[in-house]
């Protein structure tokens, strides 16, 4: 029997007893901006990995560096504790505070960043229940952004004419909605969406396939449109 393995999306999980020996430990995305998303599934992640008896190792704790600088209303809950931690430091923190964790992979591209993180990790001290509380309540915070609703089912890339991959371009798009980082949304979606993944979101036909399938009722031709003209901008 086959199994399709990913590596941080709870759907793909094989429904078995027993994963194969040779699977010692999992990889997956943990941070609190992740933790109750729909395409992400970082609890369900970590809790389908418990009942396996397997230990993890946490990549993008700090979301590819977008919770270094999160957003106000993420920011003004986090401040709220009147606590020391850096904002990197709290997404390190709840991510190691979580059971089963082996490991935490962060990305450092500064001096600074690597002090901060050897700060946050030398002297560990998991989340209490308040700042636990406190995370979560900013992981909500910024789960409520005007953002696409986008699960990640992929229903509409089977039947996209052109081949758009619809939910790698929602990705960015909501990468510039939630947190104001324009350019990261278009280095992701040039960079990697349209030429690795898929064709651009100008291509699109208008032909409405995707949307008479998405559960969530997205207006992706309309969503289309909007990200090829603020992400496609540059020489699409």
């Amino acid at each position: 029997m086959k199994h399709k393995y990913s590596r941080d999306s709870h759907p793909y999980f094989p429904e078995t007893n027993v994963l194969p020996n040779w699977q010692k430990r999992s990889l997956y995305n943990d941070n609190d901006a992740d933790w109750n998303s729909d395409s992400v599934q970082s609890s369900k992640c970590l809790e389908f990995a418990g009942k396996h008896k397997k230990p993890v190792i946490v990549m993008e704790p700090v979301k590819g560096g977008l919770l270094a600088n999160p957003p106000k209303a993420a920011t003004d809950i986090l401040d709220s504790l009147e606590a020391k931690a850096s904002y990197p430091g709290w997404a390190l923190r709840f991510a190691a505070s979580q059971d089963n964790i082996i490991t935490v992979l962060s990305g450092m591209s500064t001096i600074a960043q690597m002090e901060d993180n050897l700060a946050t990790m030398s002297d560990f001290k998991p989340l209490d229940n308040q700042e636990m509380e406190t995370a979560m309540r900013a992981g909500e915070a910024l789960a409520a952004l005007p953002s696409i609703p986008c699960t990640g089912c992929r229903y509409c890339v089977k039947d996209c004419p052109v081949g758009i991959a619809i939910p790698d371009c929602f990705d960015q798009m909501n990468r510039y909605l939630v947190y104001d980082d324009l350019a990261g949304a278009r280095g992701g979606y040039k960079g990697w969406v349209t030429n690795v993944l898929g064709a651009p979101a100008s291509t699109c036909l208008q032909c409405g396939q995707c949307e008479a399938v998405c559960p969530q009722q997205i207006e992706i031709m309309e969503e289309l449109t909007r990200l090829a003209e603020i992400l496609g901008s540059v020489g699409e």
